[in-house]
């Protein structure tokens, strides 16, 4: 039974509560809710299990991440929306209001939704993905760079993949993305060709090393003689 003492600090506690929540952080909270509903019933279309979370160690189910902890959760939920969309576009579009409305690092989330799929060799939903990312303008830039050679750190680890690899190159736009992924590739020769045809002195140097490490000395050679016509 309630005494009156108990019950006239429950009603401060109610009054203070009220007081304390501006109508901004219920608006901000309601929506909170609306997108983590969105964010679980798309999921759950698209794989069931997901909506649930997945297994973990010992047929434990991992808990799904939630837009009601800290950002790197957020931002692991609007990866997975993409990563696990057969179509990309749908989950793309999801991900993307989280990241307008929590203010996440757009960067980020596109280069872990990059390595998911990467890790998976699907070049057809990694294009789908670039090609969303063109919709929303992001056509040009080191940001982009960035998305792509997330793709290819996981894709370089893997010798077969070769020809996936050659296409994410392609897709790069500077010279030092296309060197520094062809050197983590392994191939030195085409990292060399790309860094001569740009005229860039200090990306042969680094190669010229690279290639000592790996005792590739037709590569050095090659920048050595490059670098000796380059001096003063």
């Amino acid at each position: 039974m309630l005494t009156a003492s108990m019950a006239s600090s429950m009603t401060q506690q109610e009054v203070q509560s009220r007081k304390t929540m501006q109508p901004a952080d219920i608006t901000r909270h309601m929506n909170t809710i609306k997108l983590q509903i969105e964010a679980t019933e798309f999921l759950n279309g698209v794989v069931p299990a997901a909506a649930n979370g997945g297994a973990g160690p010992g047929g434990a189910k991992k808990p799904l991440p939630t837009l009601f902890n800290r950002a790197s959760v957020r931002e692991e939920l609007a990866a997975q929306l993409v990563a696990l969309d057969p179509n990309v576009s749908d989950g793309f579009r999801i991900a993307q209001k989280l990241v307008q409305d929590f203010r996440l690092n757009n960067s980020r989330v596109l280069s872990l939704i990059a390595r998911r799929i990467a890790s998976h060799r699907d070049w057809r939903r990694l294009d789908l993905l670039f090609s969303c990312m063109q919709s929303m303008g992001m056509t040009s830039g080191r940001g982009r760079d960035d998305v792509v050679l997330s793709a290819i750190a996981v894709v370089s680890k893997d010798s077969s993949e070769s020809k996936l690899m050659d296409k994410l190159v392609g897709m790069l736009q500077s010279s030092d993305s296309k060197v520094s992924a062809l050197i983590d590739g392994g191939k030195l020769k085409n990292a060399y060709l790309v860094a001569v045809k740009a005229q860039r002195v200090d990306l042969v140097r680094t190669i010229a090393m690279v290639a000592k490490e790996k005792n590739q000395p037709a590569i050095s050679r090659v920048c050595e003689q490059f670098l000796s016509q380059k001096k003063p």
